[in-house]
């Protein structure tokens, strides 16, 4: 199973020069917030709603170095199931580890849709 995480395109482009992503959230949290296929679309249009130059990060939990624990979302997320659990990285994620980056497209809307790699 795959996850994924949100990340604007300067993040990810600082990111990629430096070989690791750490996000305040890391800080804040002590995670970085992630999200399973059918999570990302539904978190994107719930958090993220007019942001532009939105990227996803496509991540294998069982390959990357640090630990991914699937638990409650902090903070609660409105819409979801309360039972629901989301992907949680207790770490940096690595650059190497980044499997596919997507930029997530918006339609007349504003809503956010799936797109093509673009890595």
């Amino acid at each position: 199973m795959f996850i994924y995480h949100l990340v604007t395109q300067s993040d990810w482009e600082t990111a990629a020069l430096s070989g690791s992503y750490q996000p305040t959230s890391l800080t804040t949290d002590g995670f970085i917030h992630a999200s399973t296929d059918s999570q990302l679309l539904p978190v994107a249009n719930l958090f993220y709603k007019g942001a532009r130059q939105l990227f996803v990060l496509k991540l294998d939990p069982a390959k990357m170095k640090t630990p991914v624990k699937f638990e409650d979302p902090v903070p609660p997320a409105p819409g979801f199931p309360p039972n629901e659990k989301f992907p949680h990285i207790y770490g940096a994620i690595l650059v190497s580890e980044v499997l596919e980056v997507f930029a997530l497209v918006q339609n007349s809307d504003g809503e956010f849709l799936w797109p093509g790699a673009i890595r």
